[in-house]
């Protein structure tokens, strides 16, 4: 995956599909502000039609939300992997889930990071400086 240049300095390009408005905002601005990534947000209920210009838009990291919510359900999330992931084999599929509001999700989860189907996973509660470190570290 070719990296993009920011002032001499590589960085990563992450796409970011999160319902929550508010949870989206904030994971936006604490991943742009520590300066080593390009960040794009899609709205998870047109990101099933993302398979077309997945290509075109070079993600490195895809982070995405697993929810009960339409668009974010785990069996949609599998299906958007599954399809993208041909597309574009060296991106990195994150995914954010709420471990208390829903543990069962979070268990499937990890077990999704156990059989190497997703690269990475952060529940809601997780902090800042976590969540860069471990985005820079794919």
């Amino acid at each position: 995956m070719e990296l993009l240049q920011k002032g001499g300095v590589h960085v990563k390009k992450v796409l970011v599909s999160i319902k929550n408005e508010l949870l989206s905002e904030a994971v936006i601005r604490t991943i742009k502000e520590c300066g080593e990534f390009v960040v794009d947000r899609i709205s998870p209920d047109s990101a099933k039609s993302i398979t077309q210009p997945f290509d075109l838009m070079d993600a490195d990291i895809y982070l995405m939300e697993i929810s009960y919510l339409p668009g974010t359900t785990l069996n949609q999330r599998l299906n958007e992997i599954h399809n993208l992931r041909s597309s574009n084999p060296e991106c990195k599929f994150v995914i954010l889930c709420d471990d208390t509001a829903a543990p069962e999700i979070a268990r499937k989860v990890t077990q999704l990071k156990r059989d190497h189907v997703i690269d990475a996973f952060f529940y809601t509660s997780v902090t800042a400086n976590y969540l860069i470190s471990t985005l820079v570290s794919l």
